[in-house]
């Protein structure tokens, strides 16, 4: 893995989004993203209690980055300071040269193409500048739109895990998604 990536936070641009370094005057965008019983129904994490929950996420965000752990960018439209959702590899396997795909979009933005397009330059960048072999995804197996985005970015369902995930009092399954730097053809 190419951990020269971590020197300086890379932005991404793509046709219609910027990809940014978290920062704390996102908080109140991603306070909304993640109260949206919506967004957050299969992302298996508790809402946060405060916009303070939300800042001390950032601060993981970029410490996370710091620390050579993950990369978590702040997804906005072109022209707007919206922060519209995030995406990030995270859970990096530097041994393995292999991170795990995660990332959020508020619901207004969903159905447009956003999250592909958004995916893609994350997946470019992980896989041509990262250096990573492998990029993984979990989703709740019944997160149809996750399972459908990943399915069309050419990731392979690789397994099904039952009982994976402890989360509000019961075991949740999860799926697990893979995609293979040589098997990439969306660069």
């Amino acid at each position: 893995m190419n951990e020269q990536v971590f020197e300086k936070f890379p932005e991404l641009q793509t046709e219609r989004l910027h990809l940014v370094r978290h920062e704390l005057i996102h908080a109140p965008d991603m306070y909304e993203l993640r109260i949206d019983e919506s967004v957050v129904q299969f992302l298996d994490t508790h809402p946060p209690k405060g916009i303070a929950d939300i800042e001390a996420k950032i601060t993981e965000n970029r410490s996370n980055f710091d620390d050579k752990k993950g990369i978590t960018w702040i997804i906005k439209m072109k022209r707007s300071d919206e922060a519209i959702g995030y995406m990030g590899i995270w859970r990096i396997d530097k041994h393995n040269n292999r991170g795990e795909l995660g990332y959020a979009l508020k619901k207004q933005y969903w159905k447009k193409g956003i999250a592909s397009e958004a995916a893609k330059a994350v997946i470019n960048y992980g896989f041509l500048k990262m250096e990573l072999h492998t990029i993984m995804a979990n989703t709740n197996p019944l997160n149809v739109g996750s399972k459908s985005l990943l399915t069309k970015l050419g990731f392979i369902h690789e397994a099904h895990f039952r009982q994976d995930y402890y989360f509000n009092g019961k075991y949740l399954d999860s799926d697990i998604y893979g995609l293979i730097k040589e098997e990439w053809t969306h660069e």
